[in-house]
């Protein structure tokens, strides 16, 4: 059935309204179990026309579930993945227009006082139902075990299966925040297999939802940067992989600065990390991607930090950054340090930066 509506909008755009019609009418309107399931794969089952056709019928037929239990908490949920996904002039304030008074203010107090938590799993779910519209509950039960670490080494396996082997990945779309927020508690997690298997997972989302991940960048360098890279090679090297996804498919140097937001950060694990993902980013993408002052002078700001090997992962990106800057930006770099050095009283800091980059 899946398949039949999105085949129908690809193929045929003008139907889009007609759809959208059978789906408020027949989908929603008329049977309970029916619209639960209909409901649960909203607006992804539409996402071909998301932007293009007028989702006014669904919509009141979503706000009109409001009102009737047991549908009101996925209607609520669809409610607000429109509202994620509407993000043209037709947005979804723009539909409440033609919603009663009492229906559009039942919304606004749902807002207020809870939020789509597809992603909090409370105790175990039912066998038999699927979470962020295409993951089998069985999987999500196995890995969120917290008595068994082997049981949620399967159920991690089993999610990576389902996400890769999906041909309806794009159902998930409407999902996308909830299900990554739900991912980033598994991201220190004690069994490394779970982790890997999760970044694997976030590697094949960056391949197949290019432009829907890339509105998410943000919340994922997040889940990224909660990976410890102390244990094991193959999760450091699954890291840097994702890193080099994402700045294949966005901005570098906006990815950079991204990174660059937590050089402040308390844990001095996370500090090293961004310093030697940034030079593993120049290493592998052209300098003229890069603002190469701006990352000196931020690679600078952290050799007087108070943890060695954050000191070293610092000198090692200026040596990196400095064989790109040319003569003239070079000496503007290195007086930025001089001023640096007299500021923080710490001695032998312009040495220091001196001869790693000119014997290089």
């Amino acid at each position: 059935a899946v398949t039949s509506v999105q085949e129908s909008l690809k193929t045929k755009p003008s139907s889009s309204h007609c759809v959208i019609k059978i789906l408020a009418k027949d989908g929603i309107m008329k049977d309970q179990r029916l619209a639960k399931e209909v409901i649960s794969l909203l607006p992804g089952i539409v996402t071909e026309s998301v932007n293009d056709t007028n989702h006014a019928p669904v919509i009141e037929a979503l706000f009109h579930s409001l009102e009737t239990p047991p549908l009101e908490q996925q209607a609520f949920g669809a409610l607000l993945r429109y509202k994620d996904a509407l993000t043209d002039k037709y947005n979804l304030e723009y539909y409440t227009r033609s919603v009663p008074d009492k229906q559009r203010k039942l919304f606004g107090i749902l807002c207020k006082g809870c939020e789509d938590k597809e992603f909090v799993v409370n105790g175990r779910k039912a066998p038999d139902g699927r979470s962020f519209a295409i993951i089998p509950n069985t999987t999500i039960n196995r890995l969120i075990d917290k008595t068994i670490r082997s049981t949620r080494g399967e159920g991690s396996d089993m999610l990576r299966d389902d996400i890769e082997s999906s041909k309806h990945l794009d159902l998930l779309v409407p999902y996308l925040k909830s299900f990554l927020t739900f991912l980033t508690g598994f991201m220190d997690d004690a069994n490394v297999k779970v982790v890997n298997n999760i970044l694997e997972v976030v590697i094949i989302l960056l391949k197949r939802l290019k432009q829907d991940m890339k509105r998410h960048q943000k919340l994922v360098i997040k889940m990224l940067m909660t990976v410890s890279t102390d244990s094991k090679l193959v999760t450091k090297k699954l890291l840097y992989e994702n890193i080099k996804m994402i700045m294949t498919n966005s901005n570098t140097q906006e990815v950079v600065d991204e990174l660059f937001e937590y050089v402040g950060n308390k844990n001095s694990r996370v500090r090293e990390d961004v310093l030697n993902l940034i030079s593993f980013s120049l290493l592998t993408f052209p300098s003229s991607d890069f603002d190469l002052e701006d990352i000196s002078q931020g690679a600078a700001s952290l050799l007087t930090d108070a943890k060695r090997r954050v000191r070293q992962a610092a000198l090692e990106c200026i040596s990196i950054t400095a064989q790109c800057l040319g003569n003239q930006k070079l000496q503007v770099f290195y007086d930025y340090v001089c001023h640096m050095e007299k500021k923080e009283r710490t001695f032998f800091l312009s040495l220091s930066v001196y001869y790693p980059i000119y014997n290089n």
